[in-house]
């Protein structure tokens, strides 16, 4: 009778009408006649009142969950309206495409209860130079998921903030600081720069290794190298490897260029140099696998070099030993054909001074010696006519005399 009471409380005997009412439940109500002594209502069951749940939230979620402590979860991904929810506070949780938010609300009885949210978004423009990467965007701050795709990539509704753009192609990983304001579009692109790489040999046909990657054969252009330092090894059977420590520089092409020593040129050029330049110096020996060498590498301008140097220095040899003996004929050839060879060559010049000084001495000794011998010859003559008249006289007889 609109009067409060408890349990166990004395009330007057009569028709009475009881009202049983809690925060969360609707209105419960009898009419009840109250005798004398105990008087039971037996287990009364109320019902828990309730009330509706819409969102109008900006931008829209793609997904919503609503959690109460008599409701564990109830998700919807479209019309974000949730009836007949008991009178409570509930935790909503707001699931966008690219970032989550919660929020507490508290659903009032028997009224829809509209809870209006709007969350500030900004939009961003991502590419690369080439555009065939990948990419993730991600937050510097809490709450907001990291956001990953192929570029170029046009993400709507991001949360303010300042985030770390990560372009990855192939092994090539390249970063940018993104900075999303509320409302505005913003444009970032990334550009890889790449290096160029060529590799010319002679003989071609070489097969190339990019650190100790197989890259292919020569004559061999490299695009879209990752500025970094290379190894690149270039072999092919029968020769040296050629070998090369290089640094790599956005925008930038090296050139590698060389002439692939064969190992039978190199050890005849080794062999050659030895016997030239060793001891004992063995000059046709050197010759010989100077010819060898220029088998394996016709035309090569070292061992045409050597070659003269060593027929040059093959030849003063010759002539020193000649003019030793002494033959001057054979010694004259060779310092010829030495000063034909290095017209300024200084020992063929030497050699060539010593024979002409060695041949005045023999000339000057002959002629000295066919003087000696016309004068002995003449004493001689003068001996037999003296010795004739002798003999002469001593034959005329005494008394013939005067």
């Amino acid at each position: 009778d609109e009067q409060s009471i408890s349990t166990g409380e004395p009330t007057p005997v009569g028709q009475r009408t009881i009202r049983l009412s809690s925060k969360d439940t609707e209105v419960w109500q009898t009419n009840l006649f109250v005798r004398y002594g105990d008087n039971s209502l037996g287990a009364v069951d109320l019902k828990r009142s309730r009330g509706a749940l819409q969102l109008m939230v900006t931008p829209v979620p793609v997904e919503v969950t609503v959690t109460g402590r008599h409701i564990n979860t109830i998700s919807q991904t479209e019309k974000f309206t949730f009836p007949n929810l008991p009178v409570d506070d509930y935790k909503v949780d707001l699931r966008f495409a690219n970032f989550s938010r919660s929020v507490t609300y508290h659903v009032a009885r028997n009224q829809t209860n509209v809870m209006t949210q709007s969350f500030p978004v900004g939009r961003v423009s991502l590419g690369s130079i080439p555009a065939d990467a990948t990419y993730q965007l991600t937050p510097q701050f809490g709450g907001t998921e990291a956001v990953r795709g192929q570029l170029p990539a046009a993400i709507e509704n991001l949360p303010p903030g300042d985030y770390l753009f990560t372009a990855t192609r192939a092994d090539y990983v390249r970063q940018s600081n993104v900075q999303i304001q509320p409302g505005q579009l913003s444009r970032h692109l990334i550009e890889f720069e790449y290096g160029t790489l060529e590799v010319l040999t002679e003989p071609t046909n070489a097969m190339v290794r990019l650190d100790d990657q197989f890259a292919g054969h020569t004559p061999l252009r490299l695009t879209e190298l990752r500025p970094q330092r290379h190894r690149v090894t270039v072999t092919l059977t029968n020769h040296h490897d050629a070998r090369w420590n290089i640094e790599v520089r956005g925008k930038q092409t090296i050139q590698l260029q060389t002439n692939l020593v064969s190992v039978a040129y190199s050890t005849a050029m080794d062999r050659a140099f030895k016997a030239a330049r060793g001891s004992p110096r063995n000059y046709p020996f050197a010759l010989t696998n100077l010819a060898a060498a220029l088998a394996a590498r016709p035309g090569d301008t070292n061992a045409l070099t050597m070659r003269e140097d060593v027929r040059y220095l093959l030849h003063c040899e010759d002539g020193l030993k000649a003019l030793r003996k002494p033959d001057f004929g054979i010694a004259m050839e060779s310092v010829t054909a030495a000063l034909a060879i290095h017209a300024d060559g200084r020992e063929a010049l030497n050699l060539k001074r010593d024979l002409e000084r060695a041949m005045k001495l023999a000339q000057d000794r002959a002629t000295m010696e066919a003087r000696r011998k016309a004068e002995a010859e003449q004493r001689a003559r003068s001996l037999n006519v003296a010795e004739a008249w002798r003999q002469e006289t001593a034959a005329v007889p005494t008394s013939g005399r005067r």
